[in-house]
């Protein structure tokens, strides 16, 4: 893995120089037949071969190859099946899986900041895969583990959402921890009003009543919205999920 990182610093510098050594390095990537299988394995190689990719990609993100570009958004629908345990190489651990999640997450982010136009369409695929991440939790044919490594690694880089998929994903959030949070002692004695409860429950949707999801001022990126409600409501959630 680090010769294959050395390399792609090195293309990085002159990447139009190296055209065909990023058709080698693309061609490593799991294929979009092998992603959109019913049921899809990747290997060790294969997973490498996307983080070198999507650095490469983060390094020099207005390149002219599209061929990254297509690895890395075909890597993010196939997200949602990397909730299955057999997605994986069976030497990957959960440790293994949130340490890949945790870089390919943040060459994305990287990859969006520097180019608002790949941004918007990183920000198409996003959402859903949070909001199936969030959810999974409901899904019996899913891993747990494996969303929850996913969400972890998304609290430290949060990829771009459309306005439309985070009001939905704000909303279920909040749907989620009003289910999760337990009353506190006071509501369940007095049956406080809805304003003293939420003075008292520390959890409660006041909690977050400062927090404004925007986007900067560059109309190409009016998708960019800041990653900093989903996480708190994430980790609300997931604190309510532990306590219940």
């Amino acid at each position: 893995m680090e010769s294959m990182i050395e390399l792609c610093d090195i293309i990085a510098k002159n990447p139009e120089k190296f055209s065909d050594k990023i058709a080698w390095i693309c061609g490593r990537c799991p294929q979009s037949e092998l992603l959109l299988s019913g049921s899809p394995r990747v290997s060790r190689s294969h997973l490498n071969a996307v983080l070198v990719v999507v650095r490469l990609l983060s390094k020099c993100p207005n390149s002219t190859d599209n061929r990254p570009k297509s690895v890395m958004l075909e890597f993010i629908r196939a997200i949602l099946a990397s909730f299955h345990r057999s997605f994986w190489p069976q030497s990957y651990n959960n440790d293994s899986i949130a340490s890949f999640f945790a870089d390919f997450l943040k060459y994305v982010s990287e990859s969006a900041d520097s180019s608002p136009d790949f941004g918007l369409e990183i920000a198409g695929l996003v959402g859903e895969v949070v909001t199936a991440a969030v959810n999974n939790h409901d899904t019996n044919s899913n891993d747990p583990a494996i969303s929850r490594a996913f969400l972890l690694a998304l609290s430290q880089n949060f990829p771009p959402v459309l306005p439309s998929d985070a009001d939905n994903l704000i909303n279920y959030l909040f749907d989620q921890l009003a289910m999760s949070v337990p009353e506190s002692p006071r509501e369940l004695i007095t049956g406080s009003s809805e304003t003293s409860s939420s003075q008292s429950s520390p959890l409660s949707v006041k909690h977050f009543q400062g927090i404004e999801v925007s986007s900067p001022a560059n109309d190409s990126s009016k998708c960019f919205y800041t990653s900093a409600a989903f996480i708190l409501l994430i980790n609300e959630v997931e604190i309510g999920e532990n306590i219940k």
